[in-house]
């Protein structure tokens, strides 16, 4: 996990053993890298962490714009959203991450349903920008699972 990169556990139910935990990653622009670094980070959320499949809530992508879709894809391949989960991409205005956008434009309806949300870049409020709000629709939606 890189400086800015949080994993917060939310809790659900009576809080009972059995009771699955939930949770919500962020990768901030603090980071010293990204998911892709080979498995490192991800194999760190599951033994640190517990993030196990279907356990990743909301997921908030904030940091190398050119690595966007590759870290969704790397978090797709473990199983880890849930039919409901939200990814929300920030920093989506020029030059944002074409292919990410692109991706959830191809994908609408199969196995996400995305909202564009015109915003600001942070700090001031003259350089328009956008934000990007998935929901996962799940692996079958996309036919990816029989």
């Amino acid at each position: 996990m890189g400086v800015g990169d949080h994993v917060m556990k939310n809790a659900t139910g009576s809080g009972a053993t059995d009771t699955p935990m939930r949770y919500t990653i962020a990768t901030g622009p603090r980071s010293r890298g990204t998911i892709g670094d080979g498995g490192t980070t991800l194999d760190a959320l599951t033994a640190q962490h517990g993030v196990t499949a279907g356990s990743v809530d909301f997921l908030f992508i904030d940091h190398d714009k050119s690595v966007y879709l590759a870290d969704l894809q790397s978090i797709l391949a473990r199983g880890w959203l849930r039919p409901g989960s939200i990814a929300l991409a920030d920093n989506m205005g020029l030059p944002g991450s074409p292919k990410y956008r692109a991706y959830m434009r191809e994908q609408e309806g199969r196995q996400w349903r995305t909202d564009e949300h015109h915003a600001h870049v942070e700090y001031q409020t003259l350089a328009p920008d956008l934000m990007l709000e998935s929901e996962f629709l799940g692996q079958a939606a996309a036919g990816l699972n029989p």
